[in-house]
């Protein structure tokens, strides 16, 4: 995102984190590195965060040091983290009272339209806050989608990964079943893929299947933490959600959480010896 930011004519601070890669990819294209949160809050207008969960939200937002205690009326923070509505809520209105605004932007699709800028996003906040974020939205984006009020879009993503998640993993078992029956899963690939069985999940489970290739970069743990969330917007367990919820940590527990979800397919069970 931060890439298209750049090429595209707009002025970005990054603030790097572990992996120094993409922060020198960045600095070669012409952004900015800064050395601290309180740097990037005094010289930015807008800023982007993109997050594991909103522990890292919160932390980087009010913790000691935080972006919080140095930002100024009139700036503008885009979440773009999949994170717990209730908590983007409590952000938004935190930083109501000092008159900087806060919008959810939770995003869908993978790391390959990310570079290419065709992600699709979704914006929950007032109107005038996400008329001010999409011209920088847009210019990562290819499908930008309207929520309402903050903290909506956050909802609807969480939704849209229970849908993507419960998926994933009906897919997985459909594969180790036709490796545990011998079914050719190339065979079971081409019949799904025309009829009611396909699916986005089918499609990006496949390839790592049937060629080793890795397209969808999605951990486990990460799966898990949106299905917590979900559990939490609900405000009750649901039966369909507990299963898969269940399944996600029986993995997490065994130490599986970095891995992806199409390697879900080879925990479920080794293919049949020829």
């Amino acid at each position: 995102m931060a890439k298209n930011l750049v090429q595209k004519g707009v002025p970005v601070l990054i603030k790097g984190h572990r992996n120094r890669q993409p922060v020198d990819s960045l600095a070669s294209l012409g952004a900015i590195e800064v050395e601290s949160l309180r740097d990037l809050a005094e010289r930015a207008d807008v800023i982007f965060l993109c997050l594991p969960s909103s522990v890292e939200v919160e932390e980087t937002m009010l913790g000691q040091g935080g972006l919080s205690e140095h930002m100024r009326k009139g700036q503008l923070v885009v979440d773009t983290s999949t994170s717990n509505p209730k908590s983007t809520q409590y952000l938004a209105k935190l930083l109501e009272r000092r008159g900087i605004a806060f919008i959810d932007a939770p995003l869908t699709r993978s790391s390959k339209e990310a570079e290419a800028g065709t992600l699709n996003v979704i914006l929950g906040g007032d109107e005038k806050s996400i008329a001010r974020a999409r011209p920088l939205v847009d210019r990562f984006a290819e499908n930008v989608f309207l929520s309402g009020p903050v903290g909506s879009a956050h909802r609807l993503k969480l939704i849209n990964n229970f849908l993507s998640i419960g998926c994933a993993l009906v897919v997985s078992e459909a594969i180790a079943a036709a490796r545990a029956t011998g079914i050719d899963t190339e065979l079971l690939h081409r019949l799904a893929s025309q009829g009611g069985a396909n699916s986005g999940a089918l499609q990006q489970i496949m390839p790592w299947v049937n060629e080793g290739q890795m397209n969808f970069k999605f951990a486990i743990r990460n799966a898990q933490k949106d299905l917590d969330y979900f559990e939490d917007m609900t405000g009750a367990p649901r039966p369909i959600q507990g299963a898969l919820k269940n399944t996600l940590a029986s993995f997490v527990a065994q130490g599986h959480g970095e891995l992806f979800m199409p390697q879900i397919v080879d925990l479920l069970g080794d293919p049949p010896s020829v």
